[in-house]
């Protein structure tokens, strides 16, 4: 493959021609891996959609012919003969030349509009990451602040914990020494009372002491013995006496 190599026209290809193409009258060349179909003027350039009906419009040629074809492949012709188709060579490679230049050109410009447009991504990338920065930065700033902030209350709620823990402390310390006076007072009240008698017992002692009280004397009926004998008649004129009792 030299400097000057062609390459093929069908359209999405441009694939170097090695060995043999199709060319057109149109000067457009083509591998030998595409086939151009019809016959007369359904036949149709693929390139520039160029009618080729002719008998020379489109031929098969050797790209690279061996050197005994070289030899005589002009030999006979006059040389104005020779100078005009070195011309028409040179005009055909000249065309090519330019084709090729053209499609750098349209190739190059295409990269150039890719590259624009993705230069205009990456500064509208860059220009989106530069604003997450710095909107992650200040939210980091105000974190940090809260962090602060919150450092600061939790400190403060940890002083007035410890105070109250110091409180509880001094609470629970009071309570046990008041539980303990209350618990020691009940014990000198409870051996109080253990070495004091009831007044209870008091009474019953009382009672137990005393003197016994004579019982009450019951009243009984007693008859005495007559001391006169009664009258045996109702007549008796002797008044009755009253009888004696005496009281037990």
């Amino acid at each position: 493959m030299t400097e000057y190599s062609l390459k093929c026209h069908f359209p999405k290809c441009k694939l170097p021609v090695v060995n043999s193409a199709l060319v057109t009258r149109c000067s457009h060349v083509f591998c030998s891996n595409h086939i151009i179909p019809g016959e007369g003027l359904a036949r149709r350039c693929p390139a520039c959609n160029t009618i080729l009906d002719g008998s020379y419009d489109l031929v098969s040629a050797n790209i690279n012919p061996p050197e005994e074809s070289k030899a005589i492949i002009l030999a006979g012709y006059s040389p104005d003969v020779i100078f005009e188709i070195m011309s028409k060579a040179l005009q055909f490679w000249e065309f090519q030349m330019n084709m090729q230049i053209m499609y750098q050109k349209t190739a190059a410009d295409q990269l150039r509009i890719r590259l624009a447009k993705k230069e205009t991504q990456w500064e509208t990338m860059e220009l989106n990451i530069k604003h997450y920065v710095q909107a992650q930065e200040k939210r980091v700033n105000h974190l940090k602040n809260e962090l602060s902030t919150l450092t600061s209350t939790l400190t403060d709620i940890e002083g007035q914990l410890n105070e109250k823990d110091r409180q509880l402390r001094n609470l629970q310390s009071r309570y046990d020494s008041l539980r303990h006076q209350n618990v020691a007072s009940m014990i000198t009240k409870d051996t109080e009372a253990l070495n004091t008698e009831p007044p209870i017992f008091k009474e019953r002692s009382f009672l137990m002491n005393r003197e016994p009280v004579p019982p009450t004397p019951s009243l009984v009926f007693r008859p005495s013995t007559p001391r006169n004998t009664p009258c045996s008649s109702m007549s008796c004129s002797t008044p009755r006496q009253r009888p004696n009792t005496t009281w037990q």
